[in-house]
């Protein structure tokens, strides 16, 4: 359900007053406005963008965005452990159960390559 919980395992707030819950059992990032009114949920093939695109690291060192290339594709979720957001709205997701950091943006940045983080195994927590 929509506002519901299975495990939450960490909370973050944007600048703007945005609320970010890491749903570890459902594998999803919820989204809530300062009102704590619900607005939607990240499955890890959504996106911040209103442009639909997505800027996702991967602990394979991977950059998952373009269409064409040896680029691993997108996956779910699985057990998202840590949220946080910087100062640039960039939201910083662990996802534990598939062994990589995602991040997103709500504002689309290009993202080189040697910006991509090493390989990790199982990350649980992330801050910025």
């Amino acid at each position: 359900e929509k506002g519901e919980f299975r495990r939450p395992s960490s909370v973050a707030v944007d600048g703007h007053g945005d609320i970010y819950v890491s749903d570890w059992q459902n594998d999803r990032v919820q989204l809530f406005n300062k009102d704590e009114r619900y607005i939607q949920s990240f499955h890890g093939n959504a996106s911040l963008s209103r442009s639909g695109k997505q800027y996702i690291l991967s602990n394979l060192v991977t950059l998952r965005l373009r269409a064409e290339g040896d680029f691993e594709k997108t996956q779910r979720l699985n057990a998202p452990m840590t949220v946080k957001v910087d100062d640039q709205f960039r939201l910083f997701i662990t996802d534990f159960g598939n062994h990589r950091i995602q991040i997103y943006q709500k504002d689309v940045v290009e993202l080189s390559e040697t910006e991509i983080a090493p390989k990790m195994r199982n990350p649980i927590l992330f801050t910025t």
